[in-house]
């Protein structure tokens, strides 16, 4: 005869969308850094992952679409610097000869993905949770939470961030 499983927690998850994406990675830079740094709920708090991507489009001379060139990066600074030097180095120039006579690549910054994953700890002492607040352009998620406690000082904190309205 087989063990049977025993329930030991009871998690939550809970989601909120923005009304608008957020703007840009400095503006998503700011929400994240004080988001580790407030920690709602929590006593401790980091960056469990990041990643951001930027998109070029790439058009005929008609302006039909081509395709796209997308570059992931794991931090804001290197979606920067990586968007700074693809702008500067001349390599959008080549790609758009390379797909023909009147080609052209343009960026939407719209198009552009921010994410992050912020592990949040609670002491023992504090109820003993770990949870995560999960941001991005468009929602953002807690996750793995069991007191609804964390789910009210989570929304505290975000109800301070216009940009998550």
């Amino acid at each position: 005869m087989a063990a049977n499983f025993t329930q030991t927690q009871i998690v939550k998850s809970a989601e909120r969308g923005h009304t608008a994406p957020i703007v840009d990675v400095t503006t998503f830079g700011t929400v994240l850094t004080d988001l580790v740094s407030n920690k709602p709920g929590a006593d401790s708090a980091e960056i469990a992952s990041q990643a951001y991507t930027v998109k070029f489009v790439i058009y005929d001379a008609e302006l039909n679409k081509l395709g796209d060139v997308t570059m992931k990066v794991p931090s804001a600074a290197a979606y920067t610097q990586a968007v700074t030097e693809i702008v500067t180095n001349g390599a959008l120039d080549a790609v758009a000869t390379a797909c023909g006579e009147g080609a052209t690549i343009e960026r939407d910054q719209s198009d552009d993905v921010f994410s992050a994953r912020v592990k949040l700890i609670q002491t023992e002492e504090n109820g003993g949770e770990i949870y995560y607040v999960s941001l991005s352009r468009e929602k953002t998620r807690l996750t793995s939470y069991e007191a609804d406690a964390v789910l009210t000082a989570v929304e505290t904190w975000a109800d301070t961030q216009t940009v998550l309205a």
